[in-house]
């Protein structure tokens, strides 16, 4: 299953994607940085700084161009990764690479990608951290989910027989989406899906979609159990725990 459905319609939104699935993925990153090589400066891309990588520095060209990249484009950013003392460059295009191009970064530390190509190699790190977060989701919801355990002795008689008319509905996200925790070592996304007859042909999709459902049950029930303000806070969705592995 692919990452996204989502594909770049222009340059500055190719810069700006580039850089959002990377953190997403775990990564520090920077658009437009300006850095300092062996004979002056230069305005990179994208720059990306990995916390658990050997590759610490990566530079990120991106081109939005409707032909195949030449070979001099590659030279030319062969030179500024290795003038930087980056451990990595990225060249991410739209469409492809001429022959010449793919030879010129043979046996460098330059990889050619195509917009495809960079979602397929950053996917699984992605789908780790989404997971990550989306499962402190499914672990607040859990208290409520379970009539034995929720605090219903709280409850006044009309809220607790609302409780308990509801909890098929509400719980359910629950009930759908817990086996990516409790039995993550064998039980993936695609197999939720299957079971479910859920209609998702890529990861993004399915989580926000899933992360939609679990909040909606979780705002229900911090309004039905008056639960404070300070108690309902959750996860910050734009890092995903960024430097935590």
């Amino acid at each position: 299953m692919k990452l996204t459905n989502i594909v770049p319609t222009d340059w500055r939104n190719l810069q700006f994607l580039v850089s959002e699935y990377f953190k997403q993925a775990g990564y520090n990153t920077e658009v437009t940085k300006k850095i300092q090589i062996a004979r002056g400066s230069v305005e990179v891309d994208v720059y990306v700084k990995s916390e658990f990588d050997i590759a610490e520095v990566f530079i990120v060209e991106c081109k939005f161009w409707e032909t195949n990249i030449p070979q001099e484009k590659v030279h030319a950013f062969r030179t500024v990764v290795s003038d930087s003392g980056a451990s990595l460059g990225i060249m991410i295009t739209k469409t492809g690479y001429q022959s010449g191009a793919k030879e010129a970064s043979t046996h460098t530390n330059v990889k050619l990608l195509t917009w495809d190509e960079f979602l397929e190699i950053i996917k699984d790190k992605w789908v780790k951290k989404r997971t990550k977060y989306f499962l402190k989701l499914v672990d607040k919801l859990a208290l409520f989910s379970n009539k034995y355990d929720a605090p219903i002795q709280n409850l006044t008689l009309i809220e607790k027989n609302l409780y308990l008319e509801t909890l098929d509905e509400y719980s359910k996200p629950f009930h759908i989406y817990e086996p990516l925790g409790m039995y993550s070592s064998f039980v993936k996304v695609e197999d939720i899906i299957s079971k479910n007859n859920l209609d998702f042909d890529n990861y993004e999709s399915f989580f926000d979609s899933a992360e939609e459902q679990l909040k909606r049950s979780l705002n229900f029930y911090f309004d039905l159990f008056h639960i404070i303000e300070k108690d309902r806070e959750l996860p910050e969705k734009t890092l995903y725990d960024m430097f935590s592995l």
